[in-house]
């Protein structure tokens, strides 16, 4: 799993679709929903047809570095040869403040890399994101 860790220490690799063949617009919109009905607040932001970012989702605890916080960064872009592939990837970071872990102004956001039983957790929200989108336009059995 290091291997899907890329230079932030927090950062998942990226995961592609094949080509869809719709239009960006389109695509980017159901894109949206989709991460609107997995929880996430989309960031004012940027937000347009080439991608968008999501705002952090915030998930304090009592116990050091057992809180968290991830978003999703997604790109639309174009396919080599047509249509266009929707390009996300997720970041996790945990809460490093051992004395006041669940005091979020005094959090202390680090790459979740540095606990090594949050690295598998970096990828989840981007491979759930991956898997949804292409459910929605190749259905359930795209591989």
């Amino acid at each position: 799993m290091l291997a899907d860790v890329v230079a932030y220490s927090g950062t998942s690799a990226w995961y592609d679709t094949a080509p869809i063949l719709k239009p960006a617009g389109e695509v980017a919109q159901t894109t949206r929903d989709i991460v609107l009905r997995q929880g996430y607040k989309i960031s004012v932001l940027g937000v347009s047809d080439d991608g968008f970012d999501t705002d952090w989702v915030v998930q304090m605890s009592p116990h050091w570095r057992e809180g968290n916080r991830t978003k999703l960064e997604v790109q639309i872009v174009p396919g080599e040869v047509r249509g266009v592939i929707v390009r996300v990837r997720s970041i996790r970071e945990v809460n490093d403040e051992a004395h006041y872990p669940l005091a979020p102004e005094k959090a202390k956001w680090r790459g979740a890399s540095i606990d090594e039983k949050q690295i598998p957790k970096i990828s989840e929200p981007a491979l759930r994101l991956h898997q949804s989108v292409k459910n929605k336009f190749f259905g359930i059995s795209s591989g």
